[in-house]
């Protein structure tokens, strides 16, 4: 894998899985970012143009079943490191309930109740 594909990989999403950040919205949280093995373009943050949490919607995606399929194929496909596979994938195991409940909260249209909820 080259440079430019490690760009998911350095992102600072699986860190911020134990502490999740909601903050104001700023017009930077409608960044996107290019899953390589999905072949698809997602929505970095997680927003209503009021709140946004940070790297939830990185953090949703890769922990998609589809997600982890697609990783698998991709590897397979490309004859990648086995070893940095599962840096690209996030298990249920690896989320904490507060950060599921924070992304199903903001989902459902109750963004106060997730800062709540979390805090």
């Amino acid at each position: 894998m080259n440079k430019s594909s490690n760009k998911q990989f350095n992102c600072p999403s699986k860190r911020t899985i134990k502490s999740p950040q909601v903050e104001k919205y700023s017009p930077d949280h409608d960044e996107k970012f290019w899953c390589y093995c999905c072949v698809l373009e997602m929505q970095k943050h997680v927003t209503d143009c009021n709140i946004s949490v940070l790297y939830g919607g990185l953090l949703e995606h890769k922990s998609t079943p589809e997600h982890r399929t697609n990783t698998h194929k991709f590897w397979w496909d490309y004859k990648a490191d086995p070893e940095l596979r599962d840096k690209f994938i996030i298990t249920e195991e690896e989320t904490p309930r507060g950060y599921c409940l924070l992304i199903y909260v903001w989902a459902h249209g109750c963004v106060h109740c997730s800062i709540s909820a979390v805090h």
